[in-house]
């Protein structure tokens, strides 16, 4: 995983020790971890900085086995393709992105202005995470050479 994207992804998610409860209501520490039945943690306690390292590097290694899940063309692609993909699947999970259909379906034509345009029509970009999801539509815009 490149530096770029762990830096992209700390930011837009933020960094908390303390169990709140997310926009979308669900119960979040760390760096935007969700918190799970076998975590054991409750609205309002607190986490260490060294489990939260370890939550969120955890959290990593499941975005990239999702994006590697997702589409298996992404090391034929740009590596901006695998960045816009693991920080997309680090918010929303891979069944999340499924939903993304037509941008998907750009993806695998390499057709990323259409990509990016598809991504900015979906509920996630209109209401969820309007700047984030424009970030990215931004940075994937861009053509560039594949790797």
């Amino acid at each position: 995983m490149r530096f770029h994207t762990l830096q992209a992804i700390r930011k837009e998610e933020g960094k908390s020790l303390l169990v709140y409860k997310d926009t979308l209501g669900h119960l979040t520490v760390g760096v935007g971890h969700k918190v799970l039945p076998e975590d054991n943690l409750r609205l309002g306690e607190s986490i260490t900085e060294a489990k939260s390292s370890a939550l969120f590097l955890a959290d990593l290694k499941k975005a990239q086995d999702g994006v590697e899940d997702l589409i298996p063309l992404t090391g034929s692609q740009p590596p901006i393709v695998e960045h816009v993909l693991t920080c997309m699947v680090f918010q929303m999970g891979v069944s999340g992105v499924l939903g993304f259909i037509r941008f998907l379906k750009a993806l695998e034509h390499c057709n990323y202005a259409l990509a990016a345009k598809e991504m900015l029509d979906s509920k996630w970009a209109c209401e969820d995470s309007p700047e984030r999801a424009q970030r990215l539509a931004n940075e994937l815009w861009t053509p560039r050479p594949k790797a």
